[in-house]
């Protein structure tokens, strides 16, 4: 990374994933696996804000879910994972589930479940707005749901969630710049909101979805509106399809506490894809379809409309 102010660092990232799923006992499946990750950095440039150096970091997490169905109605699911970071240590984190066949149209669930995140190598040492007395992110989510079928040709899911955590991390102005902004905690935080969303599928090759959130954030609500509504609906016939999708956003902040608010905005995208053969697809995409002036960080405008042209190849 260089940037005009004489900003320069080199980074990598390295890691896997190995998983096994078994469903050897009746009406259950067991999964087992492991992730890996290494990260390293370099910074290259003396600035009073960037500190010479170089560093690197390891992360592992042995996991373990396992899902029962009991009466054919009733799916029970429980998880482990112990995440080990060779900075901050180990952590432990559990997860718990239940789905209920109601009816055929009519479905039921609810979960619990921990989550964390450790500060990644950017954020800790390399690139600028690096904090290296960050603490781990640390989250309980919970949550309750439904799925309906309202016909054959609708259908419509409701979650309602809490999330109560601490320490996320959050690029910030810096009280003492240079730089600008640091990454920083934000303390303890405790978000409720619920998701509502609508799939209808009228005939055949056409479906339209609709996805509204609500968000209560309490006071941290830099960056996270209060509503937000997505539609997309998709056509696809013998080998073009298209798409056409739709944001409107109101109640965001550029501050926490409800400070420095942003207009409300509406952005469209359109998308075609025409596949050639069985592997291999042109498309064309207009992001931004109404050249529309907006912004989700205050003094930093969104692109306008954009063109992309690509070939998608599958094997």
């Amino acid at each position: 990374h260089k940037f005009s102010d004489g900003f320069h660092c080199r980074d990598f990232t390295l890691g896997g994933s190995l998983r096994l799923t078994t469903r050897a006992l009746p009406d259950n499946e067991l999964t087992a696996g492991f992730d890996f990750r290494k990260q390293g950095g370099e910074q290259l440039a003396v600035l009073p804000f960037c500190k010479k150096g170089e560093w690197d970091k390891t992360e592992y997490a042995p996991f373990v879910h396992n899902e029962h169905i009991f009466l054919g109605r009733l799916i029970l699911s429980l998880g482990a994972r112990l995440n080990h970071d060779s900075v901050y240590g180990s952590e432990f984190c559990p997860h718990a589930g239940l789905v209920y066949h109601l009816s055929e149209k009519t479905i039921l669930r609810a979960a619990v479940n921990k989550a964390f995140r450790s500060p990644q190598i950017n954020e800790l040492y390399v690139f600028k707005p690096s904090h290296t007395d960050l603490e781990p992110e640390r989250v309980w989510n919970y949550e309750v749901g439904i799925d309906q079928r309202l016909s054959h040709r609708l259908s419509a899911d409701m979650v309602l969630y809490r999330l109560k955590g601490e320490n996320l991390i959050e690029k910030r102005k810096n009280p003492s710049p240079p730089p600008m902004y640091k990454f920083q905690n934000s303390g303890e935080f405790e978000f409720t909101g619920a998701e509502l969303s609508l799939t209808w599928r009228p005939w055949q090759g056409f479906s339209a979805l609709a996805d509204y959130t609500y968000l209560d954030a309490g006071e941290k609500t830099a960056g996270r509106p209060k509503n937000k509504l997505d539609v997309t609906a998709r056509y696809r016939w013998q080998k073009l399809s298209a798409s056409l999708t739709g944001q409107y956003v109101a109640g965001l902040y550029a501050g926490d506490d409800h400070t420095d608010p942003l207009d409300n905005y509406f952005v469209a995208h359109a998308k075609l894809t025409y596949r050639a053969i069985a592997n291999l697809s042109a498309f064309l995409a207009v992001d931004n379809l109404f050249d529309k002036q907006y912004q989700i960080e205050k003094d930093y405008p969104m692109p306008g409309r954009t063109f992309t042209v690509g070939i998608t190849s599958e094997f």
